[in-house]
């Protein structure tokens, strides 16, 4: 029970700090919804539609480079009048071109868990709105910014709360919940009933929401958020599709060249 009638002159600075406080947990909420959920579906999405076209483009580029390269060396061998050892330079090749075939693997990896987050059990609409009520609840019980004298116990909790709103968890979001609920009256520490107090709790909250409005202005200002104007209609995806295709077919006419000069330097060498 709020006691504003202990606090003369004191109700307009407070009803202003829980003001930002509600405003906080719905951004902090609108954050988090946006990076966990409306991105990752996004992303999702997007290595659906073109995920396969893009590794394979990839794929060719890397093939290409190391073509390429494998060029350069045996070029310097010959400029050099060094004997050409093409197992040798093939595991030069395997060394410098490792991060190339690190990443296509984390290509794969990430079509891999576009596929399930796809062909995923959806929430029912009843569960997603649940879901979202929850997080917010936990989130103001919970958040280090709203709680800076929070416990440990309750620190971890809020890692397992942010975890499990990213995996569309309902179940684990109740159990800490019904935690929460009998593990503590739910004893709020409360604002300090002195005015300078209040006002360093504004200005702090001031420059939190601030932060938190940052964050979501840079999450859709870079991909994957920006990615959705690629899915946007039919004819975008035909179009961005056909223009891979090129790109496609550009890689493999480059890799016949560097195929050609590759055999071409060799045949020139042994004459």
């Amino acid at each position: 029970m709020e006691n504003n009638h202990l606090l003369p002159g004191l109700s307009p600075i407070k009803n202003a700090v829980d003001a930002l406080r509600k405003e906080i947990v719905d951004l902090v909420f609108e954050r988090d919804q946006l990076k966990f959920t409306v991105c990752e579906n996004i992303k999702a999405s997007y290595i659906r539609e073109y995920g396969d076209l893009e590794y394979r483009i990839y794929q060719a580029y890397t093939v290409f480079m190391r073509l390429r390269r494998k060029k350069d060396f045996i070029q310097a061998r010959i400029n050099r009048q060094e004997e050409i050892n093409l197992v040798e330079i093939e595991t030069l090749l395997d060394q410098e071109f490792q991060h190339y075939q690190e990443s296509l693997q984390e290509k794969l990896e990430e079509m891999a868990k576009a596929v399930e987050r796809v062909n995923g059990t959806p929430l029912t609409g009843e569960e997603s709105k649940e879901l979202k009520q929850l997080y917010k609840l936990l989130v103001k019980k919970l958040h280090p910014d709203l709680q800076p004298d929070q416990s440990v116990q309750d620190a971890e909790f809020f890692k397992s709360v942010v975890s499990a709103f990213k995996a569309c968890d309902l179940k684990t979001l109740r159990l800490i919940d019904l935690l929460l609920q009998e593990g503590s009256s739910d004893s709020e520490t409360g604002l300090s009933t002195v005015k300078d107090s209040l006002e360093q709790e504004q200005k702090k909250l001031e420059v939190i929401r601030k932060n938190i409005q940052n964050e979501i202005e840079e999450l859709k200002s870079v991909p994957p958020y920006t990615l959705k104007e690629y899915l946007a209609t039919d004819e975008i995806i035909r179009k961005r599709k056909d223009s891979l295709q090129k790109q496609l077919v550009a890689y493999q006419e480059a890799i016949k060249t560097q195929n050609e000069a590759l055999k071409q330097l060799l045949g020139n060498k042994h004459e």
